[in-house]
């Protein structure tokens, strides 16, 4: 009787080690991490060059190529100004990449474009140089 005894401790102390040893196993495996909540801030890599037109001459579109790697949705706002250091102004209905400048006014108009990345309802910006 005591080798009975003895040979189910045994049994049951393998066991109990087997369900340690499970539930160890479990607690080592990684867990997903969630991804990312900010957003990346837009990489510029391209901006149209500046050029001179005449009045009422067709211009040619300004454009700004923008990117990001998260999976964000880009916007993008164009903006002018009378001088290079001056106040830039937002430009009604310029929200695309491409931008036709004006051209029925004399005068130097300055440009630049800001790119703002929307991810998760945060957002991320950068503005292209001056144009």
């Amino acid at each position: 009787m005591c080798k009975k005894i003895f040979s189910l401790a045994v049994f049951f102390s393998i066991c109990i080690m087997m369900i340690f040893s499970c539930c160890e196993t479990q607690k080592e495996e990684p867990e997903d991490k969630p991804a990312p909540v900010n957003p990346q801030t837009p990489v510029i890599s391209t901006v149209s060059q500046t050029l001179t037109y005449k009045i009422n001459e067709q211009a040619k579109d300004l454009t700004v190529v923008a990117t990001v790697t998260d999976g964000g949705v880009l916007s993008y706002q164009w903006y002018n100004s009378d001088s290079l250091d001056g106040e830039y102004t937002a430009i009604t209905n310029a929200l695309e990449k491409d931008y036709k400048p004006d051209t029925s006014v004399a005068g130097t108009t300055y440009y630049k474009c800001t790119v703002t990345n929307t991810l998760k309802e945060k957002t991320a910006s950068e503005t292209s140089p001056v144009l």
